[in-house]
């Protein structure tokens, strides 16, 4: 039995899309919204597993829908500033900015580079406030 292309599967996955919103009472736009960056990070991802795929998917679905508001209330913002006769932003283009850039970020945090930086950081300002208050230092 062959295994079903990538349009059966993202046709599916709107259609259960579409369902859980209608039955959840989230707004259409705004789960369609957050699949489709989910989508966007999972297609353009070619080095993860299946399985990690799936993970960082769900996590950008979810940020998607709960950011939703927040992102397109950013978006009006940054476009009002530049442009005064612009419309407000749409809560589903929120979503997926929102699914989108979540996941980008939580890519980011979990490189190894990123993880090392962070922590070389830490420590050093560790060290430096131990040296300034004396904690620790020689007596």
């Amino acid at each position: 039995m062959g295994e079903p292309t990538t349009a059966i599967i993202i046709a599916g996955g709107t259609a259960a899309t579409g369902a859980i919103s209608w039955w959840t009472g989230i707004e259409p736009g705004v789960a369609i919204g957050a699949f489709w960056g989910a989508i966007f990070f999972v297609l353009s991802s070619k080095e993860l597993t299946l399985i990690a795929k799936t993970g960082f998917g769900g996590v950008s679905f979810f940020f998607g829908i709960i950011c939703a508001n927040w992102a397109a209330e950013l978006i009006t913002w940054g476009v009002h500033k530049f442009a005064s006769g612009a419309s407000d932003a749409p809560t589903a283009m929120g979503a997926f900015i929102a699914a989108a850039v979540a996941v980008q970020t939580l890519m980011a945090i979990t490189t190894k580079d990123f993880t090392k930086a962070l922590l070389d950081r830490l420590l050093a300002w560790l060290k430096s406030a131990l040296i300034k208050s004396d904690i620790g230092g020689p007596k």
